[in-house]
């Protein structure tokens, strides 16, 4: 199939991104080392250095695939970086060891929970054949630091015992928590104002009075290259607040893949203007 020159533009921009997020992921890999970390208890930086990572992973979802730069498909890629921004900054707002050593054994207790989980539906079904590498694989991730014997399961609904709302509050996001992670949160849960958006349609029969009726179709809206800034800032945001609390600054490292950002937009949108 011959791509058309919008296609074209949102390829090229797809490769210009992630050529721009691998050099900076290899600058930040090489940033990591150079912190000054308390390798007897290195949770805390761990969880920060993880957290950061999974930002510009998410950020390299998006980029690097234009059939994400389109909403509803982009929520279920922002929504968890605006999740991820906020309990960056909470973490490190609240400066407390103990609450990123309860991340971790959350985590961890959560793990042993499916192992165990799975480990019933396998006696149940007697699927032990079909199964016997994952369950292995399970138990070593489980027991890879402490046996599982050790490892609470925590049934809350997150390590903190509290909302991403207040979390959001007291680290000074609860405008990037109303503006951002509710109003995305809506497709996630299938609310109503999703459906109205996305997956509803009145109908043009005037029988029917108003009815609306399933559209059974993805949007047809076209993509936006805002929705990749979007994620973008959070990622910086992200990761520039996670090396300075590691007392390290990434601000040249980041501002460099601006510039490659930018400057891919900008010939991309020359190159539509000379078309028309």
């Amino acid at each position: 199939m011959e791509l058309t020159p919008r296609l074209r533009r949102f390829v090229f921009l797809a490769r210009s991104f992630g050529v721009s997020l691998e050099a900076l992921g290899d600058a930040l890999r090489t940033k990591q080392f150079e912190v000054p970390l308390d390798l007897e208890s290195p949770t805390s930086s761990e969880v920060r250095l993880g957290l950061a990572s999974r930002e510009l992973r998410l950020l390299s979802y998006l980029a690097r695939n234009p059939m994400f730069w389109e909403y509803p498909v982009a929520e279920y890629v922002l929504r968890p970086m605006v999740d991820t921004r906020i309990l960056v900054a909470w973490l490190i707002a609240k400066d407390d060891p103990g609450l990123y050593e309860k991340f971790k054994s959350f985590g961890a207790g959560r793990l042993k929970l499916r192992k165990l989980h799975l480990e019933d539906f396998v006696e149940a079904e007697e699927l032990s054949d079909q199964f016997e590498d994952h369950l292995d694989y399970l138990e070593a991730r489980v027991n890879s630091e402490t046996l599982e014997e050790f490892q609470a399961i925590d049934l809350g609904s997150n390590f903190a015992g509290k909302s991403i709302r207040d979390m959001a509050r007291e680290a000074g996001l609860k405008r990037l928590y109303d503006l951002d992670y509710a109003p995305l949160s809506a497709e996630h849960h299938g609310e109503w104002s999703s459906l109205e958006d996305w997956d509803l349609a009145v109908s043009d029969d005037p029988l029917h009075q108003g009815h609306r009726f399933g559209t059974f179709s993805p949007s047809e809206d076209g993509v936006s290259i805002q929705v990749v800034a979007h994620a973008f800032f959070l990622m910086m945001d992200t990761v520039e607040e996670v090396f300075s609390s590691l007392g390290a600054s990434v601000a040249p490292e980041l501002a460099a893949c601006e510039v490659a950002f930018t400057q891919a937009v900008r010939q991309a949108r020359e190159e539509a203007a000379s078309e028309e």
